[in-house]
């Protein structure tokens, strides 16, 4: 596990990078038995990729976060940690969050997750 004089924030674009990849193989929508059916938006996506990365990975990531310290949350937070009841829980919304704001900056994923989510509420 890397120090803090060791973070480069390497775990962190690997992290984005994985969302980002995954979000895109992804139909809009995955269907399950019953005829539930769960939108793949970024937040969705990234909290999936985040628990199959291993406990180490997911502290190093963790780690990047706080030196990436000076990120402003676009959201309120009382949002974002809204179903948040631990720590640990509340690092994981966190992650996703940031990874959220990073990938939306991109035009193409931010129209495309604003459809998915609009295909959700219908």
């Amino acid at each position: 596990m890397p120090t803090r004089s060791q973070t480069t924030r390497e775990s962190l674009s690997r992290f984005r990078e994985a969302v980002e990849a995954e979000y895109w193989r992804r139909p809009p929508f995955d269907d399950y038995p019953g005829g539930l059916r769960q939108v793949n938006t970024v937040r969705i996506v990234a909290c999936q990729v985040l628990e199959r990365l291993a406990y180490e990975e997911q502290v190093a990531v963790v780690q990047d976060l706080y030196a990436l310290n000076s990120l402003e949350l676009r959201h309120d937070p009382f949002e974002v940690f809204a179903a948040s009841d631990t720590v640990g829980s509340h690092l994981f919304d966190l992650a996703c969050e940031v990874v959220w704001q990073m990938l939306v900056a991109d035009i193409s994923i931010r129209v495309e997750d604003e459809i998915r989510l609009a295909l959700a509420e219908a």
